[in-house]
């Protein structure tokens, strides 16, 4: 009886630590820092290597000795090499090179060598990244922008925020491992730095703007599709990561809105709804077929004469128009037709690109296969400011990538001179272009790419920019159906009552686990109880 009570107290405690612990594997947090050993016992330093024997791939460990100094070349909640080891779980790492080897030493054994970061290092944005916090407990603000420094705050879940700074990398553009991982925010009185490294997991989704290459909106083009559960990540057959469906099916041509997506390296995921089930959608995917064509605000170079159809998916079909080589268009949707990989080789991929471009004042659809990468180039949103290099005053501006002829302009003043394309060419693809908008001078070209310098931190929606360039209205414009007033006020309610059901629901079901583990435990301890009083009562007869 102990014994089954002992095993079934095991499985009722494991089950408890199951639900409720989730190893956050993600990475890596780019930022170099200057460190010293603070463990008194010195800090383990593990490299991984590989076992010929084994045929595996194994951990050694090493001591730095206390008082070491270093410089971090990144961070890591759970390095890649680690996070199969039990033994590593929940610990927190800083990548490091230590007797000619690069290895990982936990971030407890070590302190950083920086209190605070001053925002004179730091680089200001031109315009606020824009972001809706959605990590379930919120997320950490710390002094500066790395997790060696200490937490200042808490963002709760459901927030807004706005990236005002980022880490200056200009500086030290030598260090691989600088980037602009971290932002600072200013969040009522938690002012900061939040890891804003968004291809890491579902932390913090981006915000559509009037501006954002997103437009807000899909159509479901594919057949059988659900909604995504991103909370419930699985694998397929190939063992790659999937998340499981929710809801209903979603018939073809449905429209589906949007206002948050997350960023990841080859795939965007935005959060929408359907018949009243939250979910997500793929919106972009590299190398695979669509299952909805996702609307864009984005503009397109194309540099060879490309065909134009009114209607999409057939390539074999008359072209209705042409669209000239070294022409700019806008680009309304988009969506991947025809993916498959080459059955002799696997790193062989086909596919159609379809984009929906504005053309002579019409729409029409234009294709691209994995043949014609060359042949035109996607802004994806953005672009950024171009200054002059040093000993030159002015800035030619030409008709073709190429720098042929004579020029259409030139630009004196390059202060606000934006680069959306850039363009390699010639016999080895060793001369570079770009096409940039003068806002002042308002020409826009080809420019040399060997005299400019391209600031890749200013970086601006580049439907922002065109709009300045035409003398539009770059401002957002309010929804049909009510004032922005009006709107904020009910994303407020809406937003305030959502979390409030979720709360209360995540309390009763809290509290209902607490009630059934409480009784199981009483109902125990009373069997234990009852069988003590019988034992004892058989002693006391036998006796």
């Amino acid at each position: 009886m102990k014994k089954l009570i002992s095993v079934f107290l095991a499985v009722l405690i494991f089950s408890f630590m199951y639900v409720s612990v989730f190893a956050d594997v993600e990475g890596p947090i780019l930022r170099s820092i200057d460190y010293i050993v603070s463990n008194p016992d010195g800090a383990k330093f593990y490299t991984s290597y590989y076992n010929e024997k084994t045929d595996k791939f194994e951990i050694k460990t090493q001591t730095i000795p206390y008082g070491t100094k270093f410089t971090a070349r990144a961070e890591y909640e759970i390095p890649y090499e680690l996070k199969d080891n039990a033994e590593f779980e929940g610990m927190k790492f800083i990548s490091v090179s230590y007797n000619d080897e690069y290895g990982y030493v936990s971030i407890d054994d070590v302190t950083s060598n920086e209190d605070s970061f001053p925002l004179e290092k730091a680089y200001k944005l031109p315009e606020p990244r824009k972001f809706h916090i959605t990590a379930e407990d919120g997320l950490k603000v710390y002094s500066g922008p790395s997790i060696s420094y200490k937490e200042v705050g808490l963002v709760p879940n459901g927030a807004d925020i706005e990236v005002l700074y980022v880490e200056n990398t200009t500086d030290n553009s030598e260090d691989e491992n600088a980037g602009n991982a971290f932002g600072y925010i200013e969040y009522g009185d938690i002012k900061g730095w939040v890891y804003d490294y968004t291809y890491s997991g579902f932390d913090l989704a981006h915000i559509v703007t009037g501006t954002s290459y997103l437009a807000g909106k899909a159509e479901v083009i594919a057949d059988d599709v659900k909604l995504l559960d991103l909370s419930k990540p699985i694998e397929d057959e190939n063992s790659h990561e999937i998340f499981e469906t929710v809801g209903d099916v979603i018939p073809a041509g449905t429209q589906l809105t949007f206002k948050y997506y997350y960023d990841s390296p080859h795939v965007t995921y935005a959060l929408t709804e359907y018949n009243g089930t939250e979910g997500a959608i793929v919106v972009n995917k590299d190398f695979e077929n669509s299952t909805v064509a996702t609307y864009i605000n984005d503009y397109i170079m194309v540099y060879d004469d490309t065909d134009l159809y009114t209607e999409s998916g057939n390539t074999d079909s008359e072209a209705d128009k042409e669209l000239p080589a070294d022409t700019m268009v806008k680009a309304k949707a988009y969506y991947i037709a025809n993916a498959y990989t080459d059955d002799d080789d696997d790193y062989t991929m086909y596919y159609d690109h379809w984009f929906l471009v504005e053309y002579d004042n019409e729409d029409y659809w234009i294709c691209f296969d994995q043949d014609d990468y060359d042949d035109y180039e996607r802004a994806f949103g953005l672009c950024y400011r171009v200054g002059l290099n040093g000993g030159h005053t002015e800035l030619p501006v030409f008709s073709s990538y190429a720098l042929s002829g004579e020029p259409i302009g030139t630009i004196t003043d390059a202060s606000k001179v934006y680069s959306v394309f850039d363009k390699y060419y010639g016999e080895e693809n060793n001369l570079f272009s770009c096409y940039i908008f003068d806002l002042n001078s308002h020409l826009q070209g080809w420019v040399d790419g060997e005299i400019i310098n391209i600031d890749y931190q200013f970086e601006t929606d580049v439907d922002k920019v065109i709009k300045e360039f035409n003398g539009e209205n770059t401002e957002e414009e309010p929804e049909e159906t009510s004032s922005p007033e009006e709107s904020a006020d009910i994303a407020e309610a809406e937003d305030i009552s959502e979390k409030a059901a979720e709360k209360a629901v995540k309390s009763i079901n809290r509290n209902l686990i607490i009630c059934i583990a409480a009784a199981v435990i009483l109902a125990i301890t009373a069997l234990i109880i009852i069988l003590l009083i019988r034992k004892k009562k058989n002693s006391k007869t036998e006796e």
